[in-house]
C-alpha cells in the first residue's frame, strides 16, 4: 500500500483528545448517553427509547424532526435492528431510518440521524458518527475510491454519500493503524474528524454556527497552539476549494456563492 501523505499524523489525533477533554459539555453529553445504554441497553421499550432517540437528536444536532415515527420504526425492528444497520448496502429495510423517509427529514438528515444513534446505542466502534464536517475531512484524508466500492446508485445521492463516507472511513482508520502499529477506535477518530472538520472551514471563511469555537474559542490565542496542532496551516492550504463546495452541507445556492464570491475577492487582494 502506498504511502498516504495527507494522513493525519499522531500528534494531531492526540490534540483532538486534549480539545475533547477541555469541552466539558462535550464530554458530559456522552457521558450521559453512555450510561443510558449501560443502564438500559434495551430498544424495544418505547419510552426508553423515545428518550434515547431524543437526547440524541438534541445533543448532537441531528435535525430528526420526527422524533416519534423514528423510535416506534427502531422499536419495532428490535432485534433485527443491529443486522440491519450493517447491512446498509444491500438491504432495503434501512430506507425509514438512513433514507429519511419520516415525514419532514431531509434524505442527508435522516442518515445523520441514524449514524449517532447506531453509534451511542447499537456499537460505537462499527458506526462512525457521519455529519458534513466528518465527510470532509475523511474525504480529504481518503481521497481515492476504488471503482468496486462504488455503491448501488439505485439508493439515490444520500445514500452514495453515506456509504462512501463509512468506507473511507475505515480506509482511514486502517491506515493509521498500520502506520502507527497502535489500534485506533472509532470514537477517538470521530474526535479527531468532527472538531478538525470545523476549524478547517471557519479557517476557510465559511460562515456557520461551530459548536467547538462556542465552547473553546479558535481565535483565542490560549488555544492557538492546540488547534494549530489539530490541523496544521500547510494542511488546511491543501483543502482545496470544490472538496469544501461538495462535501459541505450549505444553506441555500444563495450562500454558497456569496463564499465562493468571498474567496475569489481574497485570492485576488480584493477583499474590503
Amino acid at each position: 500500500m502506498p504511502e498516504n501523505k495527507k494522513l493525519p499524523c499522531a500528534k494531531q489525533i492526540t490534540a483532538a483528545q486534549d480539545l475533547y477533554e477541555k469541552t466539558e459539555y462535550w464530554r458530559l453529553e456522552d457521558t450521559i448517553l453512555t450510561e443510558l445504554r449501560e443502564k438500559y441497553p434495551s430498544l424495544t421499550d418505547q419510552k426508553l427509547t423515545l428518550i434515547k432517540a431524543t437526547l440524541v437528536n438534541s445533543f448532537y444536532n441531528a435535525r430528526c424532526s420526527d422524533i416519534e415515527e423514528m423510535t416506534s420504526w427502531i422499536v419495532t425492528q428490535k432485534p433485527e435492528l443491529p443486522e440491519i444497520y450493517r447491512n446498509i448496502d444491500s438491504n432495503d429495510d434501512i430506507g425509514r431510518a438512513l433514507r429519511g423517509k419520516t415525514k419532514g427529514t431531509s434524505q442527508i438528515e435522516g442518515y445523520v440521524f441514524a449514524s449517532k444513534f447506531a453509534h451511542f446505542f447499537l456499537d460505537a466502534e462499527a458506526f462512525p458518527i457521519y455529519d458534513q464536517y466528518a465527510r470532509l475531512l475523511v474525504h480529504f484524508h481518503i481521497d481515492d475510491l476504488n471503482e468496486e466500492e462504488q455503491p448501488n446508485s439505485k439508493y439515490g445521492k444520500p445514500y452514495e454519500r453515506f456509504f462512501q463516507f463509512y468506507k473511507k472511513f475505515f480506509r482511514l482508520k486502517q491506515q493509521l493503524e498500520q502506520r502507527d502499529s497502535e489500534t485506533y477506535s472509532t470514537k477517538k477518530l470521530d474526535c479527531y474528524l468532527w472538531p478538525a472538520g470545523q476549524y478547517v472551514a471557519w479557517k476557510k471563511d465559511i460562515i456557520k454556527p461551530f459548536y467547538i469555537n462556542s465552547r473553546v474559542p479558535f481565535d483565542d490565542p490560549d488555544n492557538q497552539p492546540l488547534f494549530e496542532t489539530l490541523f496544521p496551516q500547510a494542511m488546511i492550504e491543501d483543502v482545496l476549494d470544490d472538496l469544501l463546495l461538495s462535501e459541505l452541507d450549505w444553506e441555500n445556492e444563495k450562500k454558497k456563492e456569496a463564499w465562493k464570491k468571498r474567496r475569489d475577492e481574497k485570492s485576488n487582494g480584493t477583499q474590503t
